[in-house]
């Protein structure tokens, strides 16, 4: 009986182990896209779109950052858009390279409209 107890105990334990780092690596899936506004100008509702899905960061002052978790569907670039206050929508290619199981961190510098530096961080599973 209590060798019952204690085979029931492990086996629960491991499960608990088990559950609790598949939890911790399931939400690190995906990749961050850190967009920093380093221009002279705000950037209004901005998007990060990946292929198969947009995610709003929204507004960012001169100097001011956002962040987003991304998951593509495909093969993947970042763009990025939002307006420049003025109603006038902006759009342009960051760059990059991912694709859906991808992980790691892009920090994407934004001047007044133009991708001023790409630290790409992205590494495969």
């Amino acid at each position: 009986m209590k060798r019952r107890l204690v085979i029931v105990a492990t086996a629960g334990l491991a499960l608990v182990v088990t559950l609790a780092l598949w939890t911790t690596r399931s939400s690190q899936r995906g990749v961050v896209v850190n967009v920093r506004n380093v221009g002279a100008k705000p950037m209004r509702k901005v998007s990060v779109i990946v292929t198969g899905a947009t995610y709003a960061i929204g507004d960012l002052e001169p100097n001011g950052q956002g962040s987003v978790r991304v998951n593509p569907q495909g093969e993947s670039h970042v763009e990025l858009r939002w307006d420049d206050g003025q109603g006038n929508n902006q759009s342009v290619n960051a760059g990059g390279y991912f694709e859906p199981g991808y992980r790691g961190e892009m920090t994407i510098d934004v001047a007044d409209g133009i991708v001023a530096k790409l630290d790409d961080q992205v590494r495969t599973r």
